[in-house]
């Protein structure tokens, strides 16, 4: 949406104050002065009259730097194709583009911002993101739209990138895991955790193509830093942080979901013990030794050129034994735009790179990634279109069942500290098979409490340091001020 065409962006007209008190000179020389000041509000009234965006597209040429990486194959075709519409539609602007620093590299980041080199765009997910947020390197990007710009995105994947109250980036895609399945094991997959677990053991010991043995739900516990293992907490009735930002990793209802996804190994040996990557569990499940895995959209496309016609896509389970369901992290990916100090921009900077999140992240961009790269979209029109169109991607429909059973992506800082503390302790619980389940889920918390002690994150955090957190555009942060809009006006 270009803020040319936004009837309700700031400055495009102008409306002199009303009121009392002024009465023109009746003559001579201050006449002469009544003209020239009328002369200068038409001034005022036609430079306010012309658009932002003609404004700032007009001036001089200049650069702004870019990161961001993307898939192989669809979304990197998607992206280039993109970056050619914005260098047509702004020859003026020169984009120097950086594929190599993933998402997820807050700490890349902030080493460049803390030197005011940071780029001035930078595709990120909606947690990793909210770092660089309460560091205030970012714009708030409430401060440059419009409710009515906010209003076509599906609310969810808003809240992914909102943080009390503030928007601080615009989001391209939602998603999260679902349950992958090997037609040549089982037909038709389970609604139900009990019945998840009947047909990988029924599987389990039977003889792959490869003359490996298969496995029904390989699962190697802490191998995915808790991505993973934090859907099957909410099945559990359970918690992972408390509404006080205190981690509940022992309560009773945590180490019975940490007790489940042990026991798919030591209990009902549906997962073999000495794995050591994810990509053990993938490879399994790709060379046909596995029944079930949970993994993203992102490793569609690969299965499908293994399995073929036998894979299958489906819901995470409901939990027949709590009433609750598997609820995988429904994340997103998006743009954020780094403020002056960060970056060292200037406002014309930081409006070319409005600009191209806007293009980035418009209805058509993201058709565009659902059908070449099976990207869920954030914005309502082309989740709409997603759904009408989704006999491009067989598995679609699937995915969107799985939408309604999810958890928003964790964007509090506390949350930063659950990932390492999850792997070291959950893989040491799976390598080891001592089977003390609550002696490793205290341990999982002592660290987690640990890390946030360290990194100073709430609770456990100085009075002075909470003064410096950003929660507004106002408010002083971590590292820099935080910045308002660019000159005041919302696009």
């Amino acid at each position: 949406m270009d803020s040319s065409n936004d009837d309700k962006n700031k400055g495009t007209s102008y409306q002199p104050p009303s009121g009392g008190g002024y009465k023109p000179p009746s003559s001579g020389k201050k006449n002469r002065k009544l003209v020239w000041a009328v002369v200068a509000v038409v001034v005022i009234v036609v430079v306010a009259t012309v658009s932002v965006e003609a404004y700032y597209s007009n001036k001089a040429a200049h650069t702004i730097t870019i990161w961001s990486s993307q898939s192989a194959g669809g979304e990197t075709q998607v992206f280039d194709q993109a970056v050619k519409a914005f260098e047509a539609k702004y020859p003026n602007i020169t984009l120097q583009i950086d594929t190599a620093v993933a998402v997820g590299s807050a700490s890349t980041y902030l080493t460049a911002a803390h030197a005011g080199k940071a780029p001035n765009v930078y595709r990120d997910t909606s947690d990793d993101a909210a770092v660089l947020w309460a560091s205030g390197s970012l714009i708030n990007m409430s401060d440059e739209f419009n409710s009515s710009y906010f209003s076509q995105f599906e609310p969810a994947a808003l809240n992914d990138w909102t943080y009390h109250g503030s928007i601080y980036g615009i989001p391209i895609n939602i998603n999260g895991n679902a349950l992958y399945y090997n037609k040549m094991y089982v037909k038709t997959p389970p609604k139900t955790i009990y019945q998840l677990i009947q047909d990988a053991k029924s599987v389990t010991g039977e003889k792959a193509p490869n003359g490996k043995t298969v496995y029904g739900f390989p699962y190697g516990l802490g191998l995915w830093y808790g991505y993973n293992a934090a859907a099957w907490f909410p099945a559990f009735n359970a918690t992972i942080f408390n509404s006080s930002m205190y981690p509940q990793l022992n309560s009773v209802n945590s180490t019975k979901t940490i007790g489940f996804l042990y026991n798919l190994t030591y209990y009902y040996k549906v997962s073999p013990t000495g794995l050591s990557s994810q990509t053990d569990v993938i490879s399994m499940f790709e060379d046909n030794e596995s029944a079930f895995i949970e993994e993203g959209p992102w490793e569609q496309s690969t299965f499908e050129s293994y399995l073929g016609s036998n894979l299958g896509v489906a819901p995470l389970p409901f939990n027949n034994a709590t009433g609750s369901w598997v609820e995988p992290i429904w994340g997103s990916i998006g743009y954020v735009v780094s403020n002056s100090k960060a970056s060292g921009a200037n406002p014309t900077q930081i409006w070319a790179s409005i600009q191209f999140v806007k293009m980035m992240t418009n209805v058509t961009n993201q058709e565009l990634l659902f059908k070449e790269a099976g990207d869920f979209p954030s914005a309502i029109a082309a989740n709409n279109w997603a759904i009408s169109h989704n006999s491009t991607d067989p598995y679609a429909q699937y995915w969107f069942d799985q939408e309604a059973h999810t958890q928003i992506q964790p964007n509090y800082l506390a949350f930063n500290a659950y990932w390492t503390p999850f792997n070291t302790q959950m893989y040491a619980l799976y390598v080891g098979g001592s089977g003390n389940i609550t002696q490793a889920a205290t341990a999982l918390e002592n660290q987690i409490i640990a890390t946030m002690k360290s990194a100073g994150y709430p609770p456990f955090i100085s009075a002075t340091t909470i003064s410096l957190l950003q929660v507004s555009s106002a408010s002083e942060n971590l590292y820099f001020f935080a910045e308002s809009s660019v000159s005041g006006i919302k696009l």
